[in-house]
């Protein structure tokens, strides 16, 4: 099984800015290739209730802050070209560019936004490659209780539950770290 895409999303645990704010900061990233890939524009979907908020596309990969499929979060949604030897490597690269994101967000002097590292998700992008039930989350838990040790380390314990809401969705998996993880 080979993961090409892949979304890795955080949950804000402090979040007193607008997503407004988030468009300069955005332009910036991609004039100062804050966060590597080719990123070509920021998209404003604000206007969208429970939409995808203020979204930095980027060729290979797209990142943003949302309240899109849950509470409000930090997103990494890599689309294509995902490199690494083995699904493991490609979810931790994932979840490593994510938790780049944040740190540089957590930066910001205009911005007063925290995420949270208690919890994440994932949601795999491609139904025909993974498929939402449980012989293929089976398939991947290794790979995914693999790459989150290669990100966070031994210490961390990770609880790892696939979302049966609804069985048209994509393959979702929540999961749990404890004890929460430094960003830094």
């Amino acid at each position: 099984m080979s993961i090409e895409k892949v979304a890795v999303k955080c949950y804000s645990s402090h979040n007193q800015s607008s997503v407004t704010a988030l468009i300069p900061v955005f332009h910036r990233w991609i004039q100062e290739d804050v966060v590597g890939g080719i990123p070509l524009d920021v998209a404003d979907y604000r206007h969208v209730p429970n939409g995808p908020g203020v979204l930095l596309i980027g060729h290979d990969a797209d990142w943003g802050v949302d309240e899109h499929e849950g509470p409000h979060g930090l997103i990494y949604n890599h689309k294509r070209n995902l490199q690494g030897e083995t699904d493991a490597d490609r979810i931790a690269f994932c979840v490593q560019q994510l938790l780049h994101a944040v740190k540089v967000l957590h930066s910001e002097d205009s911005l007063d936004i925290r995420f949270s590292s208690e919890r994440l998700r994932l949601v795999f992008n491609d139904r025909l490659q993974q498929p939402n039930d449980d012989s293929t989350f089976e398939a991947l838990r290794p790979a995914i209780e693999t790459a989150l040790s290669q990100v966070f380390g031994e210490q961390v314990e990770a609880m790892i539950e696939r979302d049966t809401t609804d069985p048209r969705w994509r393959l979702t998996v929540h999961v749990a770290l404890s004890p929460a993880p430094s960003f830094a």
